[in-house]
Order: C-alpha cells, then structure tokens, then sequence
C-alpha cells in the first residue's frame, strides 16, 4: 500500500471550526451555487475554477539576473494598490509580487517605491491615474502611464497565455489571483473584474519587456 494509503489526508471544513458565528455560517453557505468557491470553502476540495484564465504558471524563485521592469496597479478605498517584478527569457515569465495594499496615499507609494527599486528602474502603472503618476514623477520616479485600448486586455492576457508564468512562492496574493481570474460566462472573451490588481500590473510590465519603450519612448 502506498504511503496515502495508509495515512490519507484529513479534510477539515468551516463544520468543524467551533468559532464560526450564525452569520458567518450562512454566508457561507449562501455560496453553494459557486462550484468552485464551495468546492475549496464548502466542501475542503481541491479544485480550479470553472473558467480559470491562467493554468500556464508554477512555482519558481525568481531569476535576479534578467532584465526586469516593474509593473503598478493604483487602487483606495476597494481596491489595493499593487507592485510586481517582472522578468522575460525565452517563454519563461518570472514574476515576484512586492505590494498588496489599500488606502495608500500617493507619498506612502512614493516611500515604499524608493524603498523597493532602484533608482533607474521604470515603473509601468494604470494609466487611470494621471495626476498620481505625475506626482510620483515629480518625487523622481520613473513611473510612466500604460497604454489601454479597445482590445488591450484581451491582447495582453493572449500574449501571457503563450508564456510560462514562474511565480515566486512569496507571491501569495498574485497567486491567489491566478487561482480566480476567469473567464465572463455571459460575454465572450472578457473576464470577470476581479482578482485582477496585480495581473494588470503584470500585464503593464510585460507588455514593456516585450516592446522596449512603448510607454516610454
């Protein structure tokens, strides 16, 4: 008999933790009709959801001696501000998450960028957000704006899917988003918007290690 044979893992689930109150009980149980979420949360499977976008990634350090640009995605209140390190050789993309965080004001993101990299690095972030951009610029940051167009997100998550994603295992919340970015059910070809803050700084970034200075030329 093999060894999992004899010693078969345990499966816990929110039944068998003590401290869950009423209401944390019935929200997630109000969650059955998500296959995937009851699944993993519900049921204690392991599982991929339905639509994942991204399966072409693995575990791998991080390779320090590639070139590499820095990708950002600005978020407040909802969504968090993001940072990701992003390396190109041959297909392999090797990618290591830095920031995950809400509510920061734009002198703390120029704090922990100046803390982060170095001084001739370039930072490509969310176009969405001009003014921040320009003060980031001002603080002597290499932070320029991303281009986003009709097809952009469509054609960046094309251009990832024929890579292989090496994330490193620091990278909790970028893999966490790789596990639930999926696909629209009801509209072809545009995925669900969420799970998405440091895929789309990844996207930024390595749409500058593929095409060298089309942000900043």
């Amino acid at each position: 008999d093999s060894y999992i044979d004899k010693y078969p893992p345990i499966i816990t689930t929110y039944k068998d933790n003590p401290h869950l109150t009423n209401d944390q009980v019935r929200e997630i149980e109000s969650k059955r009709n998500n296959k995937y979420w009851w699944s993993v949360y519900g049921t204690g499977e392991r599982t991929t959801p339905t639509g994942v976008i991204f399966e072409n990634w693995t575990i791998g350090e991080f390779d320090e001696s590639l070139p590499y640009v820095w990708g950002m995605d600005f978020g407040y209140v909802n969504d968090p501000t993001t940072l990701v390190k992003v390396a190109k050789k041959d297909n392999k993309v090797y990618c290591k998450e830095y920031l995950y965080q809400k509510e920061m004001s734009t002198e703390q993101i120029s704090i922990l960028l100046k803390q982060t990299i170095e001084t001739q690095d370039t930072v490509i972030a969310d176009c969405a957000e001009p003014r921040l951009i320009a003060e980031l610029q001002q603080n002597n940051l290499r932070v320029y704006p991303c281009e986003k167009g009709k097809d952009s997100i469509r054609q960046g998550i094309a251009d990832l899917q024929n890579c292989q994603l090496i994330i490193d295992p620091t990278s909790t919340n970028l893999k966490l988003e790789l596990n639930n970015y999926t696909w629209n059910e009801k509209l072809s070809n545009v995925p669900v918007d969420k799970y998405n803050h440091l895929l789309d700084a990844l996207r930024y970034a390595f749409k500058e290690l593929d095409y060298p200075d089309t942000y900043i030329g």
